[in-house]
Order: C-alpha cells, then structure tokens, then sequence
C-alpha cells in the first residue's frame, strides 16, 4: 500500500495525527509509518481526510 501526502492541500487540521498518532509523525521522516496501523485503519483514516491530502 503507497499512502501520498500532498502538502500544498493538507491544512494540518491534525485529524490524522489525532486518529493514529503511532503512524503520523510530523517531526521525523518518513513521516507515515504504515507498519505501525492495519490496512482497514489506514483507508479508514485517510477517508477522515478533511480535504484530501492523504491518498
């Protein structure tokens, strides 16, 4: 699974950070982990998405 971060979309309105903390680290790189949350969490939060950032 390839999960795309599109930062001139993301607002940082933090929902992912909030949902999964474990998989979005903001200060390191990379700054999603995918091995810390299941496939299912990953496309549910990525749905969560507010303005489509995450893809």
């Amino acid at each position: 699974m390839t999960i795309i971060w599109k930062p001139k979309t993301c607002i940082h309105s933090s929902v992912c950070v909030q949902q999964l903390p474990e998989e979005y680290q903001p200060r390191e790189r990379p700054r999603i982990k995918h091995q810390n949350a299941s496939k299912k969490q990953l496309m549910l939060q990525i749905s969560a998405c507010p303005t489509g950032a995450l893809c």
